[in-house]
C-alpha cells in the first residue's frame, strides 16, 4: 500500500518581508501578504520545505505582481538569474534573488531564457515585439540584443526555445502555432523541422544529449533522437500508464539518460527508456483535481521531485513515494521551478496570475 507522507498541510506559510510587498511596476495598491499576492519569485533555500517571497527592486519598487513565464540560472554562478514576464520584459538578480533589477530588452513577453553552457556572456530569448514573434541574442551578459529570428506577421509567437549543453550551437525552438524549427550555428540561420498538432510549450534535452523532447500543450509528447530528422508521437506510448489527458509540463532526470516525466492535466507519468513506455507515479489523489504546471528533478539527487499544482507545491525525496506538501498563500498559480544547479538545496518559483 502506498502511503502519503503530509507533513506541513496547510500549516507552512509563504515567509513575507516584514514590511508590505509595496506596487510594483504596475502602479496601484500594495500587495497583501498572502491572498493577494498574484505572481512573482519565490525562493526555498530548505530543499523546498518552506519559501519566501524575493521580490525587491529597490527604491520601494517589487516584482511580487508580475506575471513570471520563464526563469534561467546560470550554471557557472547561480546567484546569477534571469526571468521573463508576460508584460515587463527581463529582469536579472546577480545576487540570488535579493535584488532586481530590469533589463534593456525590446520584448515586454518573454516566453523563454536560454543561457549558452560553454559561454557566460551569451544569452537566448524569445518573446513578443510589437505584435511579432521573435527572437533575440546578447552576446554580453543582456547588455545588447540582437535580433535573430522573426515571425513574417503577427499573431504567431514562439512559445519554447532550449539550448544543447553540449552542442551550444543548437538551439531547437516552438511556436505557437506547432511549427518547430532548428538552428546548429548559433542562430546565424534556421530550418523547419517539424509541424506539432498544437502548440509547443516546452522543450527539454536528454540528459545525454541523445533525445530531445517537445512537449505539445495539453497533447502529448514529440521526440527526435536523430536531430530532428525522423519525429516520434510518443502519445501512443502513453496507455502503458493508463493515461488519456494532456500534458502540461515536461522534466527530464539530469542524472539518468532516458528518464523523463510528465505532468498531465490530472497526473503524472515517468518513463526510463525515452519514452517508448510510461508508469503513473502515485502523487496525491487530490492534486490530480488540476493540471501540473511545473515540474522539476534535484539535478544531483534524482529522488528528489518537486510539482505544482493550483495553490500547492508536492515534494518527494524518494522517488515519488511520499508526498509533501506546502500550501501557497496566493491567488497566482506556479508557472515555473528551477533548483539551483551548483546547490540544489536551493530552488526558486515563478508565479502568474490565473487567467
Amino acid at each position: 500500500m502506498v502511503t502519503y507522507a503530509l507533513k506541513r498541510k496547510n500549516m507552512n506559510k509563504i515567509i513575507l518581508p516584514f514590511l508590505l510587498l509595496p506596487l510594483i511596476f504596475l502602479a496601484g495598491c500594495s500587495a497583501d501578504k498572502s491572498l493577494n499576492l498574484m505572481g512573482g519569485i519565490l525562493r526555498s533555500v530548505d530543499k523546498g520545505e518552506n519559501w519566501e517571497v524575493k521580490a525587491d527592486v529597490g527604491e520601494g519598487k517589487s516584482i511580487a505582481s508580475l506575471d513570471i513565464l520563464s526563469m534561467a540560472i546560470d550554471p557557472r554562478d547561480s546567484q546569477t538569474i534571469y526571468i521573463g514576464t508576460k508584460k515587463n520584459g527581463i529582469f536579472k538578480t546577480e545576487n540570488g534573488a535579493e535584488n532586481w533589477e530590469k533589463m534593456d530588452f525590446p520584448p515586454i513577453k518573454v516566453y523563454a531564457i536560454v543561457l549558452d553552457s560553454s559561454n557566460a556572456d551569451i544569452i537566448y530569448a524569445s518573446g513578443v515585439w510589437q505584435g511579432r514573434g521573435k527572437i533575440y541574442k546578447s552576446e554580453d551578459k543582456g547588455a545588447e540584443w540582437k535580433e535573430i529570428y522573426t515571425e513574417p506577421a503577427d499573431g504567431t509567437v514562439i512559445t519554447s526555445l532550449n539550448i544543447s549543453k553540449n552542442q551550444p550551437q543548437i538551439l531547437y525552438a516552438g511556436t505557437s502555432e506547432g511549427m518547430i524549427f532548428k538552428t546548429a550555428d548559433g542562430g546565424s540561420s534556421w530550418k523547419n523541422i517539424f509541424k506539432a498538432p498544437g502548440a509547443v510549450t516546452e522543450i527539454e534535452f536528454d540528459s545525454s544529449g541523445s533525445a530531445v523532447y517537445f512537449g505539445i500543450f495539453n497533447k502529448g509528447i514529440l521526440r527526435t533522437k536523430d536531430g530532428g530528422e525522423n519525429m516520434e508521437d510518443l502519445a501512443k506510448n502513453f496507455k502503458s500508464a493508463g493515461v488519456k489527458n494532456g500534458i502540461f509540463s515536461m522534466a527530464v532526470d539530469p542524472n539518468n539518460s532516458g528518464k523523463l516525466y510528465a505532468g498531465l492535466n490530472g497526473g503524472m507519468i515517468r518513463s526510463s527508456n525515452f519514452g517508448d513506455s510510461w508508469e503513473e507515479i502515485n502523487i496525491l489523489e487530490s492534486s490530480k483535481k488540476f493540471p501540473i504546471r511545473a515540474l522539476a528533478v534535484n539535478p544531483k539527487n534524482s529522488r528528489q521531485i518537486i510539482y505544482s499544482a493550483a495553490q500547492a507545491i508536492y515534494n518527494s525525496i524518494d522517488g515519488g513515494e511520499q508526498w509533501s506538501t506546502f500550501q501557497l498563500e496566493a491567488a497566482g498559480i506556479m508557472e515555473v521551478i528551477e533548483f539551483d544547479p551548483i546547490d540544489p538545496n536551493i530552488l526558486y518559483a515563478g508565479l502568474r496570475k490565473v487567467k
